[in-house]
């Protein structure tokens, strides 16, 4: 990842930058899943 032209020098910030999104992206989807569940299991 070292010689990507623009990032060269700074792929380990691109890299973090692009897992932290990842995990974000992951972190959402599960927090919505366990919304749902949560308004489903309350409704009459």
């Amino acid at each position: 990842m070292s010689g990507v032209g623009l990032f060269a020098g700074r792929g380990d910030v691109i890299l973090s930058m692009g897992l932290a999104l990842l995990f974000g992206c992951w972190a959402g989807w599960q927090l919505r899943g366990l919304w749902g569940r949560f308004r489903r299991r309350k409704a009459p």
